[in-house]
């Protein structure tokens, strides 16, 4: 089982894309904004990272360039 954190604004993928990783068997939490996702990175280590570029407080790009300061860098997609 993966833990993933699912960043991104759209509810309805969002929606979507934690039923399908949900039915996979691993472990899906969300954040709409870069604050919430920075907020869970304090708080989790994940596997993996689905990662939208296009959030209302900022560019994912930014969270991207933060991951590799993690002491576990997940994957990201």
């Amino acid at each position: 089982m993966l833990t993933v954190l699912l960043v991104d604004d759209d509810a309805e993928f969002t929606e979507v894309a934690c039923t399908i990783i949900e039915f996979l068997g691993h472990e899906v939490l969300t954040a709409a904004t870069l604050k919430e996702a920075r907020d869970w990175l304090e708080k989790e280590t994940f596997d993996h990272v689905l990662l939208d570029f296009m959030l209302p407080d900022g560019s994912g790009a930014h969270l991207f360039n933060e991951l590799d300061a993690l002491p576990k860098r997940p994957r990201v997609t």
